[in-house]
């Protein structure tokens, strides 16, 4: 039997049905969109618009499809018929009441598309993530550290008995990942396209260079771009920014590459057991990887805008993680994949801090060791699967009215 876990969004997703007459999820595929407005949203009806006889109707006549398909309703994939959304847009515009319609979409660039030219001001857009820390804890799930990163967290592994995580991220590959990279270019070289994705997951963590990528694939750089923005779009890889306090400064300018799902990265990586992790040459991106997944996931759970950035510039100065707190104050931190302290860990924060004092800091070190009660020389500590409770915002304003 299928095994539900609770979902950190859940809270957020039911106030914004109250407030907004469409709610949108975006995120990607089997990451439990559709599972969770269904149980969120029990007596609402439900399309799926990767069924190809639902979407020819939807295609056809959009008016008559909703129609036949009255709110409240989920209608699952939405960017397979991008026309339907036309027709929602009229459709709430003469409704009374909020939550009308949940839609979901695996591919962001194109939903965002459409719902900017007829949804603006009617929708709230979420984003579900795989599993988190949080999440899985709350389930009474917890793996050790390179057993979690090799498992991964997409949540139909641990709703299936007996699914095996290096067959489920090869058969993801295969069904979602080739499939929907093909039906968005029409390319033919899958050979190609697979040796760029194992030279993406060999780049974890570092800077994005287009022109590199393009040498080692032999293929032009317009194409890594395209290919690159299309994993992007399918939440297939994510991009951390480089934060920089104005336009000349000399930080770098160009992003930082991770995989969204760190299972994913470690099959394309040929990782086959989880011991092997520790043993990598890989071990600090793997584990970086998962943190900062781990803090955009805490983010987006929390409906929170991100406000997440790296920091490099060209004199050997390097943050991680930071987040923007306020105009002035950021949360620093190191991410190490030991499990004991040194105090080497704060070397670069405090470089930073001297080179930006107009700005209050705090520092934190995530590494592998336990989670300590009381910082250190004024240093957190924190174990990885800690971190949601550091990176999420309180007091979030609503207006009272």
């Amino acid at each position: 039997m299928d095994r539900m876990i609770g979902r950190k969004l859940s809270d957020e997703l039911a106030r914004l049905a109250s407030t907004y007459k469409v709610i949108t999820i975006l995120g990607p595929r089997q990451a439990g969109k559709s599972t969770l407005a269904k149980e969120l949203f029990k007596e609402y009806g439900f399309v799926n618009l990767e069924d190809s006889a639902i979407r020819r109707e939807a295609e056809e006549d959009p008016r008559g499809f909703l129609i036949n398909h009255p709110a409240p309703l989920i209608i699952d994939e939405i960017q397979r018929c991008p026309a339907l959304v036309s027709q929602i847009q009229a459709n709430v515009d003469g409704m009374e009441g909020y939550g009308r319609y949940i839609i979901t979409g695996s591919y962001q660039k194109e939903v965002r598309k459409t719902i900017a030219q007829s949804l603006a001001t009617r929708t709230a857009v979420a984003h579900l993530l795989p599993l988190s820390f949080e999440e899985l804890g709350k389930a009474g799930i917890s793996l050790d550290r390179n057993e979690q990163i090799f498992t991964g967290f997409m949540p139909g592994i641990y709703s299936t008995p007996g699914l095996v995580p290096s067959e489920y991220y090869l058969n993801y590959r295969s069904v979602h990942l080739d499939k929907d990279i093909r039906e968005e270019t029409g390319f033919r070289d899958i050979r190609a396209f697979h040796l760029f994705l194992d030279i993406l997951a060999g780049r974890a963590g570092q800077l994005l260079n287009h022109s590199s990528v393009s040498n080692d694939v032999g293929v032009s750089s317009a194409t890594i771009r395209e290919w690159t923005s299309l994993l992007e779009n399918a939440y297939i890889i994510a991009m951390l920014p480089p934060w920089s306090r104005n336009h000349t400064s000399r930080a770098v300018k160009s992003p930082k590459l991770y995989f969204v799902e760190t299972g994913l990265l470690v099959s394309l990586a040929r990782i086959s057991h989880p011991k092997e992790i520790g043993i990598s040459s890989m071990t600090g991106a793997f584990f970086e990887n998962m943190v900062v997944m781990e803090a955009l996931k805490a983010r987006y759970n929390s409906y929170t805008e991100p406000k997440l950035y790296f920091y490099r510039d060209n004199n050997g100065v390097e943050v991680d993680l930071i987040m923007e707190r306020g105009q002035k104050e950021l949360e620093l931190f190191e991410i190490k994949s030991a499990y004991t302290i040194s105090k080497e860990f704060t070397r670069n924060m405090d470089r930073f801090e001297h080179l930006h004092p107009g700005y209050e800091v705090r520092k934190n070190i995530i590494y592998s060791g336990d989670t300590l009660p009381e910082p250190v020389n004024g240093v957190r500590y924190i174990n990885y699967a800690d971190i949601a409770h550091f990176l999420t915002e309180t007091g979030k304003y609503i207006p009272s009215f």
